[in-house]
């Protein structure tokens, strides 16, 4: 008889990820931090970006990410409806939030809630909310 060993791929899972944020300097920070990140082979690719929830409903049909990263306050409608819709096509949502202590609980239904990276300290909460994104979007 045969023993045949069978090998794991090598290649890097990969994720996409789509950025709901309505501030465009902020949006486009997070492309560039999030864009090709790696760790332990994973990797994350910026699918799309969008600035409010019309735009993240058009990019997740469009694109079908991995994962949303969703800004909790979004002008003209509420975030909590994009969640929804996001958790109804099957897709993970992970909040964005400026605020250091939050006042009131994530919504229901998001897989985390993550500060995005600030101003002063931005190299240092930029590993942070890297490394959080990678946690949330992980089999």
């Amino acid at each position: 008889y045969s023993i045949f060993l069978y090998a794991q791929p090598t290649e890097a899972l990969v994720f996409k990820v789509l950025i709901v944020e309505d501030v465009a300097e902020t949006r486009e920070y997070l492309r560039v931090l999030l864009d090709g990140a790696e760790t332990q082979g994973h990797r994350l690719t910026v699918s799309g970006v969008a600035q409010n929830g019309a735009e993240a409903r058009l990019e997740m049909d469009r694109r079908r990410p991995d994962i949303v990263l969703l800004d909790e306050i979004l002008p003209g409608e509420s975030s909590v409806d994009v969640l929804r819709d996001a958790r109804e096509a099957g897709i993970p949502v992970l909040l964005m939030t400026s605020t250091e202590h939050p006042t009131h609980a994530a919504a229901p239904g998001a897989v985390g809630r993550v500060i995005k990276p600030g101003w002063e300290e931005r190299e240092r909460e930029a590993a942070e909310f890297v490394r959080s994104v990678f946690s949330a979007v992980r089999p």
